[in-house]
């Protein structure tokens, strides 16, 4: 029962985040539109009104963070293994790699954690932009 709520906890929370992340990027989008009306030499994606748009999703993004992880923990515990037939490991459900991919997992969470701390975020989106535009041209 548990690990059906979670799951639908997981469900409700990842199609609220997208339909948050989609609000917010239109509505910065319109804001930097009107913007650039005013001033031909304005930027729609300034990291101030991205920051600020985003602060709402916060904590729905923390608590989708750790329904995920709330999820994981119930597939990783109630999760069947066929067991081996060739009678050496009597009877003791095999589990394969399965810790190792929610180790790296966490461990990747933690090191996108990280860099959204330090200030990587923000480079990657400059350097993201940057290729965009020389690509299309228009840099």
């Amino acid at each position: 029962m548990a690990k059906k709520a979670a799951n639908a906890v997981l469900i409700i929370l990842t199609l609220t985040l997208a339909l948050l992340f989609a609000a917010c990027a239109i509505d910065i989008y319109r804001d930097g539109i009107q913007a650039r009306r005013l001033r031909a030499d304005a930027d729609i994606y300034t990291p101030d009104a991205i920051s600020s748009r985003f602060r709402i999703i916060r904590p729905f993004l923390a608590s989708w963070f750790i329904a995920l992880i709330a999820n994981c923990v119930f597939k990783l515990h109630g999760r069947e293994e066929e067991k081996k037939t060739d009678g050496k490991n009597d009877g003791v459900p095999v589990y394969g790699p399965l810790w190792l991919r929610y180790a790296l997992l966490g461990l990747a969470l933690v090191f996108t954690v990280l860099g959204i701390l330090n200030g990587g975020l923000r480079d990657v989106l400059v350097k993201a932009v940057n290729i965009c535009t020389e690509c299309i041209g228009l840099g």
